[in-house]
């Protein structure tokens, strides 16, 4: 169940009493019970008496991004409006502490525009701030990218024809939860707080951003100020994220050629190996987090790619195998030789010898293929694709958008790579997979939303269905004997 997987991610939010409950013995239950009870009591108190849902709101922001103009709604009724220096963080406490409070509601119920707002005594901050409104962030030069390999959201400003990256998610990329556990909770595949842009103003030599975050129940705005010369510094950015993440992974290496740390020598006996494994993953997976977050700046150099596939190399997912491999991909592009001496060092430690097996042997037929999911494939952008890189698009659309299963054990493996990919459990494919297999595309043309997380569309497929009729081609098919699928998908 997909509750049993939260507990090992340790975001329930559950008291820790109430799991420690079931494995103490029997006779010290009844007053254990009473103590995990009150506890989950207390957790549960605080979000019902502050309401369901909190947004820790921005209306304004002054140029120089000290001063905010905040609100909170609670469940649609709207409080704590006023000045303060604190921008809002998630959670139900109110924003502040204030400086100056305000009166913003409208017709006693709605948020009034900030030139409305009154305020309980003069600031002179208040002349300088700056408001936001939705509907600036349309068209505006600014935009939430996804790296189509880490899946990292980046915050991008247009200057030219450039888009340049000034702000990576924290919050986002890859997440490793088993295949059969997305379907009934594809959300947990994508755990990013990061929605949209929701504000944009522009100000002498600069821009200020408001970007809107969320999660489960709980909202909140935050303001950046960004200078037209602090946006052109994305080598600087990249720097220092690689600077980071380099002496974090040289730090992992010196504990591994030492056998200390979470590489030090464990006991015999498939508990202890199973959680020092468990341990160097975690360990490693941190790291690659901070080389993620260097990428969106940049490409990955020979060292940085090093780095980071030694990493991999101890936390051995499928999400990471495909990134590993893209990684190096990208490098041998540029530097064949780089490239090799990566796969000759790792054939070298029998602990990372696995993965140089695996890259020398991987293919990846989607890459630099347009993404389908999270972007929306238009005729333009299929144009210039050759017959086999339209049908590697339409398996993956159906991966996307429908959650099929496939029949060749191959591609099956390879979407498992792709965190997006929530198949349909296999008892209701079983069931469904005969009706499916007719005309796979009918019932994904009918869906009106994106699917989630992946967020393809039907207009994505729409502009796959027109190319292969303008090339005269056959659509794929999704069922029938292995080989048969293989061929017709590994042209």
């Amino acid at each position: 169940m997909s509750s049993g997987m939260t507990v090992f991610r340790g975001d329930t939010g559950w008291p820790s009493s109430c799991f420690a409950y079931l494995a103490m013995p029997s006779r010290h239950r009844p007053r254990a019970l009473v103590i995990a009870l009150t506890a989950l009591l207390a957790v549960l108190a605080r979000p019902a008496a502050a309401g369901n849902a909190s947004y820790g709101g921005i209306a304004a922001v002054t140029p120089d991004g000290r001063y905010f103009a905040v609100f909170q709604d609670t469940d649609g009724g709207y409080a704590s409006c006023g000045l303060t220096t604190v921008p809002p963080k998630p959670g139900y406490d109110p924003p502040g502490p204030l400086l100056v409070t305000a009166g913003c509601l409208s017709d006693g119920r709605s948020l009034a525009p900030l030139e409305r707002w009154k305020w309980a005594q003069h600031a002179p901050q208040v002349a300088n701030l700056r408001a936001f409104r939705r509907d600036q962030a349309k068209d505006a030069p600014v935009r939430i990218a996804r790296d189509g390999t880490t899946r990292l959201r980046r915050l991008e400003v247009q200057q030219g024809s450039q888009w340049l990256p000034i702000l990576a998610d924290d919050s986002g990329g890859l997440t490793e939860v088993p295949l059969e556990l997305r379907h009934g909770s594809p959300e947990i595949t994508d755990r990013s707080t990061w929605s949209f842009v929701s504000g944009y103003v522009r100000v002498d030599s600069g821009s200020l951003i408001r970007l809107y975050h969320d999660t489960n129940l709980i909202s909140w705005d935050q303001a950046l100020v960004v200078s037209d010369a602090e946006a052109r510094e994305v080598t600087k950015r990249f720097e220092h994220e690689a600077a980071l993440a380099s002496a974090a992974t040289a730090a992992l290496r010196a504990q591994h050629a030492a056998r200390t740390g979470v590489f030090i020598a464990t006991p015999a006996g498939p508990i202890n190996q199973r959680d020092r494994k468990r341990n160097r993953a975690a360990a490693a997976r941190e790291v690659v987090r901070s080389w993620e977050r260097a990428a969106a700046f940049g490409a990955l150099r020979k060292d940085d790619v090093r780095d980071a596939l030694w990493l991999i190399a101890f936390v051995d997912h499928p999400v990471r195998r495909l990134e590993a491999f893209r990684w190096y991909v990208g490098l041998r592009e540029n530097d064949p030789n780089g490239a090799a001496t990566i796969l000759t060092e790792l054939d070298g430690d029998s602990d990372t010898a696995w993965l140089s097996t695996y890259v020398r042997a991987a293919r990846d037929p989607l890459w630099k293929l347009p993404d389908v999911a999270g972007s929306i494939l238009t005729d333009a952008s299929l144009r210039e694709l050759s017959d086999a890189n339209i049908r590697w698009l339409h398996l993956a659309q159906w991966a996307a958008q429908g959650g099929y299963r496939f029949d060749d054990p191959w591609i099956a493996g390879y979407f498992a790579q792709f965190p997006w990919y929530c198949p349909i459990p296999k008892n209701t494919w079983a069931a469904r997979r005969f009706r499916v297999s007719k005309d796979p595309d009918a019932a994904l043309l009918h869906m009106e939303l994106p699917s989630t997380p992946a967020g393809a569309t039907r207009e994505s497929l729409q502009a796959i269905l027109r190319a292969e009729r303008a090339r005269g081609m056959s659509p794929p098919a999704l069922t029938g004997a292995p080989h048969e699928l293989s061929a017709r998908a590994r042209e």
